[in-house]
C-alpha cells in the first residue's frame, strides 16, 4: 500500500510539474519576428537590405543534388516553402548578379511561389522572377506594391553603371523568357535616370519610367505594357496576405537616442546635416521618416524623407537622396523614432 501510495504521489508529482510548465510556455511570449527574415508556415517573408536576409533564404532551400540536405528537407514537413513573400526591399541594386540565380533556380525546383508587398528593388525583382506563380498581394495603407527597375550599382566606386543592359536583362530572361519582347522598356530602366528614377511596374495599370521621381522629371508611361503582359507576374489577381506583427519594422541598434544631435556620426558638413536632421524630427513618426547618411565622413552625403507617395516609401527615397551626393555607400541613420545605425 505504501508503495502503490508513493506511486500515486510520485505520477501527481510529475503532472504538476509538467503542467507547470505547460503553463509557463504558454505563458511566455512569443519569440521575437526578425523584421528583415521570418517564417511563419510554410511562408517566409524577406524584407529591408538584401544583405539582411540573402543568406537566410539560401539556407532555407536545400540543394536537391546535396543529398544529406535534400533528405532532411523532404523528410521533415516543418522545413517546407511553399511561398516567399517580398516586403519593402531596400537594396542597393548591385550591377553583378549573384546569389539570386542560384536561388531562383531553386525556387522553381521546389515549386516555390512569390509575392510583392510594397516596393520590390532591383535586387528584389530577380529573386521574385524565379517563383513558379508570381503574383502581388493587396494593397498596403501608405504604399502602392510595385516592382522598380533602376540603373546598377557599381559597388567599387559606387556610382551608377549604365553598362552590360543585356547581361542584366539575361538574369531576368532565365525565368521569364517573354521580358526579351520588352526589351526597350527593360533597358530604359536599366540604363537611364538618376537615384530616383527608375522603371515602375505596377501591381494595377500601365508601367511607366520616370527620369527622377521626386520632381516627377521626365515621366512617360507605357500605354498597354503591364506586369502581366511583360511576364513579371502569372496572374492578375491579387493574393492577401497577413504580415506578422513587426515584420518589416526596422531594428533599433541602441546606438544613441533618436534626439541626441551629438550621437551622429561625424560629417564633412556637421552644421547643414544638423540642420536637416532637426527638420526631419520634427516631421510626425505617424507619417514615416527616415534619415540616412554616408558611412565615411569623406563620403559628405545625407538624405532624408518623409511620408511616401506611389513611388516608393520614405527609407528608399532618404537612401537615395543620400546617394546622390555621397562619394560613398550610405546608410539609414534613424527610422521612425529609433535609430538603426
Amino acid at each position: 500500500m505504501k508503495i502503490q501510495a508513493l506511486k500515486n504521489v510520485a505520477t501527481f508529482t510529475a503532472i504538476f510539474i509538467v503542467g507547470n510548465v505547460f503553463a509557463q510556455m504558454n505563458d511566455a511570449p512569443p519569440p521575437a519576428v526578425n523584421p528583415y527574415f521570418t517564417r511563419v508556415g510554410t511562408t517566409i517573408f524577406v524584407s529591408g537590405p538584401l544583405q539582411e536576409w540573402a543568406s537566410d533564404l539560401r539556407n532555407a532551400l536545400p540543394n536537391p543534388l546535396m543529398e544529406a540536405p535534400w533528405k532532411k528537407y523532404t523528410n521533415d514537413p516543418t522545413l517546407k516553402v511553399e511561398r516567399v513573400v517580398f516586403f519593402h526591399t531596400t537594396s542597393l541594386r548591385p550591377e553583378v548578379a549573384g546569389g539570386e540565380i542560384y536561388i531562383s533556380e531553386r525556387m522553381r525546383t521546389l515549386k516555390i511561389d512569390t509575392v510583392v508587398m510594397g516596393r520590390c528593388d532591383l535586387f528584389c525583382s530577380r529573386y521574385f522572377s524565379g517563383g513558379v506563380q508570381r503574383q502581388f498581394a493587396q494593397e498596403l495603407p501608405v504604399q502602392k506594391s510595385f516592382i522598380d527597375i533602376q540603373v546598377p550599382v557599381d559597388y567599387r566606386t559606387q556610382k551608377l553603371e549604365t553598362r552590360f543592359p543585356d547581361t542584366q536583362l539575361a538574369v531576368y530572361q532565365r525565368n521569364i523568357p517573354n521580358i526579351g519582347s520588352f526589351k526597350e522598356v527593360m533597358v530604359e530602366g536599366l540604363t537611364k535616370g538618376g537615384w530616383n528614377g527608375g522603371l515602375e511596374i505596377p501591381a494595377e495599370g500601365d508601367v511607366r519610367f520616370c527620369e527622377d521621381r521626386s520632381p516627377e522629371k521626365g515621366c512617360k508611361t507605357y500605354v498597354g505594357v503591364t506586369a502581366l503582359s511583360m511576364g513579371f507576374v502569372t496572374s492578375q489577381e491579387r493574393v492577401q496576405i497577413d504580415i506578422p506583427k513587426g515584420f518589416g519594422d526596422p531594428k533599433p541598434t541602441g546606438f544613441a537616442d533618436i534626439n541626441d544631435t551629438k550621437a551622429i556620426p561625424s560629417h564633412a558638413n556637421p552644421e547643414v546635416l544638423l540642420s536637416h536632421y532637426q527638420k526631419f524630427l520634427e516631421r510626425p513618426v505617424s507619417h514615416g521618416r527616415a534619415f540616412a547618411i554616408s558611412e565615411s565622413a569623406s563620403g559628405g552625403g545625407f538624405g532624408w524623407a518623409s511620408g511616401t507617395n506611389e513611388a516608393g516609401n520614405h527609407v528608399q527615397r532618404a537612401i537615395n537622396f543620400c546617394q546622390e551626393k555621397s562619394k560613398s555607400v550610405c546608410r539609414l541613420y534613424a527610422v521612425g523614432d529609433k535609430v538603426v545605425w
